[in-house]
């Protein structure tokens, strides 16, 4: 990895780009949630957010070329997390917790080109076939994952109480999912290419869409329009890069072509998420105490590409409930939640001539609607801060300023709604550090 490590894990950002596959970005993504922090001597003592559940063969992770699998499952650590596991600072305090375990999967390997037998979304793809580009991500409790006698690691599927009829249930996708669920009957493929020569795993809108033009029928194309339609031959002209914040409280990840606001009307193709506990609003402390509290897990994201325009949210667990809530629109006032985030062209200029940036907060469960708010990304009008622009909030009455990094904006020309994410580093693009004076490139540091 090429970082020496620190004496004890500290909140990180970093930016990396180049990318011109997804597995080769999440494959990056997954190295810096698991590899970060290298221990000078003993490998094995290093402190890091996230441990590697799968692929489970120690793989290369900086070669995702030797990596046979396209699916990555990371679980949370108590650096990241205090309730995720065996926290130092807890242990040390003897506060005994109750684990609270959670993983995020990865899957880039949605939409290969399959068989026209192909009759199943996952099992059954043509791992040689060139990458469509669809990225699948689930967050959820390890409950919902599951090892097949053969292949990657899978999410159950969900199936909700009273749908469908007779024999036919209608199966909604998997728990913990990042993308809009379209419901199919009894796990069939619901689009295909009226050649019946490919059969696209399009059923589930994922987290992240780029696939190549295929020589079918135009009406196909217009009717299903995934994603931004870049050739096999010309991906490298569009790469990718991605922006990620882990605290100790949670994580945050951007997801971006690079280039793309002139795409059409509706400007960058990104996508984004953040997953965190909650914060206290005056002290910016973690709602993590189980005496007091049930401890939400709450995730947030957006999408923004040519099939999608979504901002929703979900709980992931709660200490009593070990599975992901469903997920609600976090745009809209609906029974029982309330609006997270306002999509919309904003004022966010006060008579004083004050800018505001808003942060999310409201987030409720079907028991309890919570006061604390998600800390780790925030938003405001795109002309008040510029996209990559740092911003330096006086939040929380601990008397430090917190920084945040403009992410792309929702509109074309850098209009609309700009989301901001927590950003620990020191520069705004910095490959090779975290800005922290005890955390130094090693002799192989550099890009990836």
């Amino acid at each position: 990895m090429g970082f020496v490590k620190k004496a004890e894990f500290a909140p990180y950002s970093v930016e990396r780009g180049g990318y011109t596959t997804l597995k080769s970005l999440i494959t990056a993504v997954v190295r810096d949630l698991v590899n970060y922090y290298e221990h000078p001597t003993a490998a094995d003592e290093a402190q890091n957010a996230f441990e590697l559940l799968y692929p489970a063969d120690n793989p290369d992770l900086g070669d995702p070329e030797s990596i046979d699998s396209d699916v990555f499952v990371v679980q949370a650590t108590g650096f990241v997390d205090p309730l995720a596991g065996a926290d130092p600072t807890f242990k040390a305090q003897g506060t005994e917790i109750i684990p609270q375990p959670w993983i995020i999967r990865f899957d880039t390997g949605v939409g290969k080109q399959c068989t026209p037998a192909h009759n199943n979304r996952r099992e059954d793809r043509d791992n040689d076939a060139p990458e469509v580009g669809n990225l699948h991500i689930n967050i959820s409790t390890p409950l919902q994952l599951y090892k097949p006698a053969s292949g990657d690691w899978q999410m159950y599927d969900y199936t909700p109480p009273n749908r469908g009829t007779g024999d036919e249930p209608i199966v909604v996708g998997t728990l913990g999912f990042l993308g809009e669920r379209v419901p199919v009957v009894d796990k069939q493929v619901a689009w295909c290419d009226p050649n019946d020569k490919l059969r696209l795993e399009i059923e589930d809108k994922g987290f992240f869409c780029r696939r190549p033009l295929y020589n079918i029928k135009t009406e196909f194309e217009t009717k299903y329009p995934d994603t931004a339609q870049v050739n096999i031959a010309g991906t490298p002209n569009i790469p990718m890069s991605y922006a990620l914040s882990v605290s100790e409280h949670g994580i945050a990840l951007a997801i971006w072509e690079e280039a793309t606001d002139q795409y059409d009307a509706k400007g960058h193709r990104h996508s984004w998420f953040v997953c965190q506990r909650l914060v206290d609003k005056e002290s910016g402390t973690p709602l993590v105490n189980q005496a007091d509290s049930h401890c939400p897990l709450a995730c947030l994201y957006g999408i923004q590409n040519q099939t999608q325009n979504i901002k929703r949210y979900f709980v992931v667990r709660e200490s009593d409930v070990h599975r992901p809530s469903e997920d609600l629109d976090a745009t809209k006032n609906t029974q029982d939640s309330v609006a997270l985030i306002n999509p919309n062209e904003q004022i966010s200029v006060t008579e004083n001539y004050e800018y505001v940036v808003s942060v999310p907060s409201g987030i409720n469960t079907q028991r309890y609607l919570y006061l604390e708010e998600m800390d780790m990304i925030s938003y405001c009008s795109a002309d008040i801060i510029s996209q990559d622009g740092i911003a330096e909030l006086s939040m929380y009455d601990d008397g430090s300023k917190k920084r945040y990094k403009g992410l792309r904006s929702t509109g074309k020309y850098n209009t609309g709604v700009r989301i901001l994410m927590r950003w620990y580093n020191k520069a705004i693009t910095t490959q090779d550090n975290v800005g922290q004076t005890d955390v130094v490139p090693g002799s192989s540091a550099g890009t990836y």
